[in-house]
Parts: structure tokens; sequence; C-alpha cells
């Protein structure tokens, strides 16, 4: 513990003196290649010819060096990048990287080697980068990687991407070192078993990749299948089917959800195991992956077990859902019944004064009709005074 303590201070001492001479290093001894762009927090030298990494001076926390001609990564490569969180090198031609390489980058949360020609990876090349969250290696050919040790000894990653790799197995041992794991993708890999003890130990696991392997038709697949299936329910239909062949053929058959016991029933094979019991996360949406399988044939217990599970988190959700907007609800109804009284007193109102108006109409026309007079003439005309 003590000679951990030592080195990682030494490493941070080590980044401060390159970030030092790098600050300070003036534009005439290295200038930024013609071919890059520059702003005040990334580096872009994209299709840029580069045989090497350029070392500028600069608090650059984005670089993007992908489509290039690098061939390896030294430890010096990315010493003036202490502060550096992503980096991208993916379609270079990268066949060796040094165990030291990121090890100035403390800050590195994201790295893309994808797409090189990276034949091994040394299982400690981010063993010091505590922030770092995303790897992908896709499309390298890692068939130099000892699979019965850990791949990478990164504790704190939760994204890796390994697909198209070569890799022929993993074993129990492949992710030991990679506790935090959230999403793996191994698919477009000739891989054609691999056991549920590979994904055991891996307890915030969400979504695991598979297709396009060379898996081949057993019931130890289907057991896979079925456990990654009860971490997490609500993610069955991420990946609906995985195809697979048939022992000694090259006839490929389609693994669908729910079907799992009548495939095995066609290959006469050992059915598989049925998960003891189901515990959920603080999301009640997950398996523990400390449980165990029983002795037994898949029948409606596995399918009984899952759907109410299903029902318990879609009820947790709804009472979720309530909770977080119960005030709104309440003021939504009272508004509602508001109206709703105001509609029936306008009503009442309307009708009232229309009775009023009609009576006060019809005493209006019989008052006009009493006091109509009739004018009779007084006297002839020439009896008057006056005429």
């Amino acid at each position: 513990m003590a000679c951990k303590i030592i080195i990682n201070m030494a490493v941070r001492i080590l980044s401060l003196k390159l970030l030092f001479f790098c600050n300070y290093i003036t534009a005439e001894i290295i200038d930024v290649p013609y071919s890059c762009i520059v702003n005040d927090t990334t580096l872009r030298c994209i299709n840029a010819q580069l045989t090497s990494v350029p070392l500028t001076g600069g608090r650059y926390e984005i670089l993007y060096m992908y489509d290039n001609l690098l061939t390896s990564l030294s430890s010096n490569s990315f010493e003036c990048y202490s502060h550096a969180e992503e980096i991208y090198l993916q379609r270079n031609e990268i066949e060796d990287i040094e165990e030291s390489t990121f090890y100035v980058v403390p800050y590195l949360k994201v790295i893309d080697l994808s797409y090189n020609d990276l034949r091994y990876i040394h299982p400690d090349l981010f063993i010091h980068n505590l922030k770092l969250k995303t790897i992908s290696l896709q499309g390298n050919p890692l068939v130099q990687v000892n699979v019965n040790a850990p791949i990478l000894n990164a504790p704190f990653v939760q994204n890796l991407d390994i697909s198209r790799c070569a890799i022929s197995s993993l074993t129990p041992r492949s992710f030991s070192s990679l506790k935090s794991l959230q999403n793996i993708n191994i698919q477009s890999n000739n891989i054609q078993t691999m056991s549920i003890n590979v994904l055991e130990g891996l307890q915030n696991l969400r979504v695991v990749n598979l297709g396009n392997n060379h898996w081949t038709c057993d019931c130890n697949l289907i057991k896979l299948l079925n456990y990654i299936s009860s971490r997490r329910p609500a993610d069955v239909s991420h990946h609906p089917w995985v195809h697979c062949y048939m022992p000694g053929s090259s006839k490929r058959q389609s693994i669908y959800p729910g079907r799992e016991r009548k495939f095995c029933q066609d290959l006469n094979l050992q059915a598989p195991k049925v998960p003891e019991q189901i515990i959920t996360d603080n999301q009640a949406t997950a398996l523990s992956p400390r449980g165990r399988f029983n002795e037994g044939p898949v029948t409606e217990r596995l399918e009984h077990k899952v759907l109410k599970h299903e029902r318990a988190r879609v009820r947790k959700e709804i009472y979720t859902l309530l909770s977080q907007y119960q005030g709104a609800l309440i003021a939504l109804v009272i508004i509602a019944v508001l109206a709703t009284v105001s509609m029936l007193v306008s009503t009442i109102i309307f009708k009232h004064f229309s009775r009023k108006l009609r009576t006060l109409s019809s005493d209006l026309e019989s008052d006009i009709g009493s006091t109509t007079h009739t004018y009779e003439p007084i006297g002839d005309r020439a009896s008057w005074p006056y005429g």
C-alpha cells in the first residue's frame, strides 16, 4: 500500500514538472503543426500525417489525433497534456503502447484507441487514471491478450468496447479488475462459449452486447442469456435474439426470448437451471449477481418471477411519479372542481335572469296595452267662439 502511495506521488510530481516545462517552452522551439487547429481547450490534428504526438504547450482538455500515421506511444508522448480529459487516437497504425504512457494524464476520462494494430495491451496501462470512464479498443487484433488474467486493471471504468478484437474466449478473471463496468461490447469476436461466472462479479452491469460471435448452440448459452436477461428484465428487448451454430455444423440457429426451453428440448440436452431468487436493487430493475442457479428445467417459474418483478417495477415507477407530482395533481383536481362549480352557478344565474327577463317583458307588454287612450272630438268647429 505504501509503495502505491509513493508511486502515485512520484507520478503527480513528474506530471507537475512536465507541465511547468511545457507551459514555458517558446513557440519558436516547438510549433503547432500547420495542419492542426487549436482553441483554448481543444487540439485538432485530424488526418494531419502525424508520425508522433506533437509536444505543444497549452492546457488542452480534448485531443483529436485520429486518422494519422502514429505507430507507437511512449511515456513522453503526452507529457505536455496533463490536463487532457478526452483523447481520440482511432484509425492510426499504433502497434505498441508503453505501460507508463498515460500515467502523466491524471484527468483522463475517455480514451479511444479503436482500429489500430494493437496485439497486446498491458493490464496496468490505465491503472493510475482514476477518473477514466470509457475505453474503446474496438477493431484491434488483441490475439496476445491473456484472458486468464485481468484484461485491464481499471476499477473505475464504466464502458468497455472490445468488439472486433479477434478474442476467442473469456474467463472469470478477464473482467475481475473492472468492478465498475456498466456496459460491455464483445460483439463480432470469435467467442464460442462463455460461462456466467465471467459476469457474476460485475454488480453494476447493465448492458452486454453478445451479437455476431461464433456461439455454440447448447444450453450453456441459454444459461448465459437467461442470466443476462434476469439482471435487467427491462432490457430484454435490447438484444431480442442471438445466433448460434449447431455443434459440428455450419447451420446457424436463432434463439428467441421465451423459447429457450423448447430450444434445449430440441437439442436433447440438459436444460438450464432456474435462478433461485430475484433480488432487486435501488431501482428495482436488476437481479443480484450473487444469485445462483438451482437444479431443474426452465419452466413457467422463471417467466412468472420475471413477470412479477416487472409488474412490481412498473408499480413502483407509477407510485414514484404520483408522489413527485402530487401537488400538481391536487391543484388540477381543485381547478377542475372550481371550474365545474362555476359553470353550474353560471347556469343557475342565467336561468334565473332569463325567467326574470321574461316576466318583466310580459308585464311591460300588459302595461303598454292598458294605457292606450281614445280621443273624441269636442263639438263642431263651427261652434268654436273664434272660428
